[in-house]
């Protein structure tokens, strides 16, 4: 049968056969046979039913993956997955596709088989060759598998039959559905899976001047289950009065992800105030490269207090000018050769210490007595609003006598330092020397000679002696 000169032969035909000989006779016609004539090739702009270069896009479908883009690394995440059944693709037909024609997507993951995933083409389907794309979904699921994974994706579109479009350009695009924090595998961050967040430093009343000068604030955090390196750990710190402002860490490969294991994030000293001295909350979470993330972790308080008892240059070391100093011991007077007695000892001591500048509301300044021999004694004092009313701070501290060993006779240096809740040291006073002497001396009854005269030995321990002798009569000393 030849072919029509106008190329207009496509449609549906019967075709029937008889056979007749020289003298006109003739056959019974055959039972009719039916075909199909489809000349109209997929991509084919041009009508010359060839597909090529010079149709329009190459006589290619255009393929796109909307929830893949190039600012998200054209990665999907669990959310973007969860909301549809499967990766969402979008392909512009080519023009020549009909109602009918079936467009066939290869699915090839970067380690594994490719699989195909056919679309029907419908009425109503936009098939001018630019206009609005079909969607075609690929399953969550394959062979009993989920998706996640690197894949590319290319489309094809072709007849009934089998006149086929040039194959699409590849599209790429990564699934990745683990979620940091998905304790039970559905896909969700659980609240069992928040990060842990701990400041190390500020066990013990807050980050002092040192441990901030060092690398600022250290963050301890526990990686939920489900973070993988590359994933990001995002703090957001809030001051008590201020603006919050954000500290990220990348996950490393060396970094224990097991669900158990933590990093060591640092909160850098640039990120602070000019005045660090206050305050904070911090929280964590982990977010990967396809925008999954964890639940937001508790809240983790911490103070910084960089202010140093005797630093007098601002600096944030103690300086020697800084240090507190031993005012006096009333007991123990420069009159009395700063010794103590028995009546001033009763019911211990007091030693006046002034405070150096820096010192704050609840600091402790700490006494330490040496002795000549034996061990220390250590006596606390925790600063009060009172104190610090002055221009010139003084403070009386008591010393109990129960403090002192029962035989507590002997020489004695007392110094002082004063400390703050977060570590923070002024340097240790010079030290005062006083002696307590609660012995009082031993005196030999005076012996007559045959004389006249008296004979009276004195004590050894004795500071001032004073002898009265009684004559006959009258009195001299």
């Amino acid at each position: 049968m030849p072919k029509a000169t106008d190329n207009a032969v496509d449609g549906n035909y019967t075709v029937t056969a008889k056979v007749t000989d020289p003298a006109g006779n003739s056959s019974l016609p055959s039972t009719p046979a039916n075909f199909t004539v489809d000349t109209t090739v997929p991509g084919d702009s041009d009508g010359n039913g060839v597909v090529n270069e010079q149709d329009a896009n190459g006589g290619k479908p255009v393929v796109a993956i909307p929830e893949a883009t190039q600012e998200d690394g054209y990665t999907i995440n669990a959310k973007e997955l969860a909301d549809g059944e499967g990766v969402q693709v979008n392909v512009t037909l080519p023009k020549g596709t009909q109602v009918g024609d079936t467009v066939t997507l290869t699915v090839k993951p970067e380690n594994g088989d490719a699989f195909t995933v056919p679309y029907t083409v419908k009425e109503g389907d936009d098939v001018s060759g630019n206009g609005t794309p079909v969607s075609i979904t690929i399953p969550k699921q394959h062979n009993g598998q989920g998706l996640d994974g690197a894949y590319t994706v290319t489309a094809v579109v072709t007849d009934a039959v089998g006149n086929s479009s040039v194959t699409s350009n590849e599209a790429k695009f990564t699934v990745d559905a683990t979620v940091p924090g998905d304790t039970n595998g559905d896909g969700v961050a659980d609240d069992d899976g928040k990060p842990v967040v701990t400041i190390p430093e500020n066990t013990d009343g807050g980050v002092n001047a040192t441990e901030f000068n060092d690398k600022g604030v250290q963050v301890n955090v526990t990686l939920p289950k489900g973070t993988q390196a590359g994933d990001t750990v995002t703090l957001t710190v809030k001051p008590v009065s201020g603006n919050e402002f954000i500290v990220t860490y990348p996950v490393k490969d060396t970094d224990d992800v097991t669900g158990s294991g933590s990093v060591t994030v640092d909160i850098p000293i640039a990120k602070f105030p000019s005045n660090p001295d206050g305050a904070y909350t911090v929280t964590a979470k982990v977010t990967d490269p396809a925008g999954n993330s964890s639940k937001v972790s508790a809240l983790a308080d911490f103070k910084v207090d960089t202010t140093v008892p005797g630093d007098t240059t601002g600096d944030g070391v103690a300086d020697d000018d800084g240090k507190p100093v031993i005012e006096s011991i009333p007991e123990a007077t420069e009159a009395d050769g700063y010794s103590i007695n028995a009546t001033e000892f009763a019911d211990g001591i007091e030693v006046q210490v002034r405070l150096p500048q820096g010192t704050q509301v609840g600091d402790t300044v700490t006494l330490t007595l040496k002795p000549a021999t034996g061990a220390d004694i250590t006596v606390d004092y925790k600063v009060q609003a009172s104190d610090l009313s002055g221009t010139d701070p003084i403070v009386t501290i008591p010393v109990e006598k129960a403090k002192f060993p029962e035989q507590a006779d002997g020489e004695y240096t007392v110094t002082a330092q004063v400390k703050d809740p977060a570590g923070n040291n002024s340097l240790v006073s010079e030290g005062k020397t006083f002696t307590i002497d609660t012995q009082a001396p031993n005196v030999t009854a005076p012996k007559a000679k045959e004389d006249g005269s008296v004979v009276i030995t004195l004590p050894d321990d004795a500071d001032k002696v004073t002898v009265t002798v009684q004559p006959e009569g009258n009195q001299a000393t």
